[in-house]
């Protein structure tokens, strides 16, 4: 084989490694930012879950805590009285016991 022979498929060998190796670098490249997007949208998810987590603790520790906000919700939602108490126009109003309306501990 005649030697320009030699260095041309020298010369074609290199460039398709090269070739290659540009290829599998920009896929890298496209791989790492991806991820990085990915991160920073779970990074915000945290935040924001951590925010309603927050948020859900004090609604828990009120309702654990505060027998008044037991009441008023009873009331609210589902038309609960005590007994003797007038009816305010709801007519499927129930009662509340007094020992129920206050958690014990």
């Amino acid at each position: 084989m005649e030697e320009w022979a030699k260095s041309l498929i020298r010369y074609v060998f290199y460039a398709a490694a090269a070739v290659l190796i540009v290829q599998w670098a920009l896929a890298t490249q496209r791989e790492t930012v991806r991820l990085h997007h990915e991160v920073r949208q779970l990074e915000e998810q945290v935040n924001r879950l951590g925010v309603e987590n927050a948020r859900l603790e004090q609604v828990r520790d009120a309702l654990e805590n505060d027998p008044f906000l037991i009441e008023r919700l009873l009331r609210e939602r589902y038309g609960y009285r005590r007994p003797n108490e007038e009816d305010l126009g709801r007519n499927t109003a129930r009662t509340i016991d007094r020992r129920a309306s206050y958690r014990q501990r």
